[in-house]
C-alpha cells in the first residue's frame, strides 16, 4: 500500500510484505487485489522478492500509481481466478505506470484474470510461460511477454488479451525444455490490435490463434501482425507410450488471423503442424487477411510431416518475397 491511507479489506504495508520477502505468499480476493503506489523491501530499499507467489482473484488493480514502476519479483507465480466474479474493463490508463512481473515461470490458471490500472504490463518468464485449465489473462495496456517457451497443460483453453492496444511477445528458445507438467491438446489464444510475435509457443496436438483485432469502419493503419524471424510456433503430434502401448497422435492447427491489417511473416519463422510419425495426420496452418495484405518472406518455413495437412490461405493481396501479381499463387 506504500503510505497511502485504507480504511477497508486486508491491508499489506510494505513493511508487512518485507516480512513475507523470501517466503511462499498466497493472497485471494472475490475482488481485485490492488496495489497503491510502489513495491519495496523497505528493509533493503529495494524491490520484493519472494520465493512463490500465488495470486487468486479478480485481477490486480494499479492505483494511486503516477509514473511509477511496480515491480513483482518471484521464483514461480500463479494467476488465476476461482472466485467466479468478473470485474468491468475500465480503459487504458495513460500515468506514465508500469507493471512488471518477473519469475522463473509464470503459470495462468483458471478463471479470467485482469490487470487494470498500468500504461505498460511486463511479463518475463526465465523458464517458460505455462497455461493451464480455461481462463483468460486480460492486461487493460499494452501488454510484453518475454520467455523462452510457451506451453499448457493438457486440454488447457487459454485466451491472452492486450485489450484495445499492442501485444509484443519475444524470447523465442528453441533449446528451452518442455516442463514435465506439459500437456496434450492444448489451445491458446493471442490477441490485440496488433500482435507482434518473436516467441516460441509448443503445444503438442493442439491449437495456436494468433487474432489481430479491429474495426472495418474504422481500420488503424500499422495494426498488423507481424511473425518476426524468431518466431516457432509447433503444435505437432508426439508419439506417446502408455504401458507396453505406443500411441501416435496427430498434428495441430495453427490460425493466424487479422481482422483490418497485414499480416507479415519474416524469413526464419516456423510453423510445425508435422504429425507425430510418418504414419499419423498432418495437422492444418490458416492465414487470413482478407482486408489487407499477407506477405511471406523467402525462408518462412511450413512444416507439415505426415499424412495430409492443410494450408489454407484468403488476404486481399498476396506478396511472396516482393511479388504480388498473378505469379505469387
Amino acid at each position: 500500500t506504500g503510505d497511502h491511507a485504507i480504511s477497508s479489506g486486508l491491508i499489506l504495508s510494505n513493511e508487512v510484505l518485507t516480512g513475507f520477502a523470501g517466503s511462499r505468499l498466497r493472497l485471494r480476493s472475490d475482488n481485485t487485489i490492488d496495489i497503491y503506489g510502489e513495491l519495496l523491501n523497505t528493509a533493503e530499499d529495494t524491490e520484493l522478492v519472494f520465493a512463490e507467489l500465488n495470486l487468486d482473484s479478480t485481477g490486480l488493480m494499479g492505483i494511486d500509481n503516477e509514473s511509477d514502476s511496480v515491480s513483482l519479483v518471484t521464483g514461480n507465480i500463479s494467476l488465476s481466478n476461482t472466485t467466479g466474479n468478473e470485474v468491468a474493463n475500465a480503459g487504458s490508463t495513460a500515468n506514465g505506470s508500469q507493471l512488471t512481473i518477473t519469475a522463473d515461470r509464470i503459470n495462468l490458471d483458471e478463471g479470467v484474470f485482469k490487470v487494470k490500472g498500468y500504461e505498460v504490463v511486463d511479463l518475463q518468464a526465465n523458464q517458460a510461460m505455462v497455461v493451464k485449465e480455461e481462463g483468460e489473462l486480460l492486461a487493460e495496456a499494452p501488454l510484453n511477454i518475454n520467455a523462452p517457451l510457451i506451453t499448457g497443460g493438457t486440454g488447457a483453453d487459454y485466451t491472452i488479451t492486450a485489450l484495445d492496444a499492442e501485444l509484443t511477445v519475444t524470447g523465442s528458445d528453441p533449446l528451452a525444455a518442455l516442463p514435465a507438467d506439459h500437456g496434450l491438446a492444448a489451445s491458446l489464444l493471442l490477441q490485440a490490435n496488433s500482435v507482434d510475435f518473436a516467441g516460441r509457443v509448443v503445444l503438442p496436438s493442439g491449437h495456436v490463434h494468433l487474432h489481430q483485432l479491429g474495426d472495418m469502419t474504422s481500420p488503424v493503419t500499422g495494426d498488423n501482425i507481424e511473425i518476426r524471424p524468431e518466431a516457432i510456433i509447433d503444435v505437432a503430434g508426439t508419439s506417446q507410450q502408455y504401458g507396453p502401448e505406443i500411441f501416435i497422435t496427430d498434428g495441430g492447427t495453427i490460425y493466424v488471423q487479422a481482422e483490418t491489417g497485414d499480416i507479415n511473416l519474416y524469413t526464419g519463422s516456423e510453423f510445425d503442424v508435422s504429425a507425430g510419425t510418418e504414419m499419423g495426420e498432418a495437422g492444418g496452418i490458416q492465414l487470413e487477411s482478407p482486408n489487407g495484405s499477407l506477405d511471406i518472406a523467402t525462408g518462412v518455413a511450413f512444416v507439415a510431416a505426415g499424412n495430409g495437412g492443410d494450408f489454407l490461405l484468403d488476404a486481399d493481396t498476396l506478396d511472396v518475397d516482393g511479388v504480388n501479381d498473378g505469379m505469387a499463387y
